[in-house]
């Protein structure tokens, strides 16, 4: 609930808990056709449960998989013209430096004149790392981690 607070405060109009609703009926809900991205970076059975409400002609961003790596049947794409897109920022870069650097700065830019207002990243002793690490694995932390020595 602590992140869900997070979000509507940064500007969010809908906000589901997963853990402890079904986020398949609550987005449906909300947007009877379905939602036209899902951008999910944390893949396993969320992922599949966030890929449930693509409406048609929907698209799939696949970021990442720290939740398991899951299986999209290629009939549920097929089935509502959908399209899954992997996403590899890291891979997207080494071909294309100058328009990453236009990007960065794009957001330098947002950031300085309070467009985008990104989250102030918890510092944590390097000597508390183990500590720092099991929150984020018992997903304690908002936003980013920073160690500092």
């Amino acid at each position: 609930e602590e992140r869900l607070d997070e979000a509507r405060a940064a500007g969010a109009a809908h906000t589901v808990n997963y853990a402890t609703a079904d986020l398949t009926a609550e987005v449906k809900a909300l947007v009877p056709g379905g939602v036209d991205v899902v951008y999910d970076p944390v893949g396993g059975d969320i992922g599949w449960n966030s890929y449930r409400t693509l409406g048609a002609l929907g698209r799939y961003g696949i970021v990442g998989f720290v939740g398991g790596i899951g299986s999209l049947p290629s009939n549920r794409i097929l089935l509502g013209n959908r399209s899954a897109v992997g996403i590899d920022w890291g891979h997207w870069v080494g071909g294309h430096p100058l328009e990453n650097n236009d990007m960065l700065s794009d957001l330098m830019a947002f950031a300085s004149t309070g467009r985008l207002s990104p989250a102030v990243p918890e510092l944590v002793p390097f000597v508390e790392v183990a500590d720092g690490l099991q929150r984020l694995l018992d997903r304690q932390v908002s936003g980013k981690i920073v160690l500092s020595c």
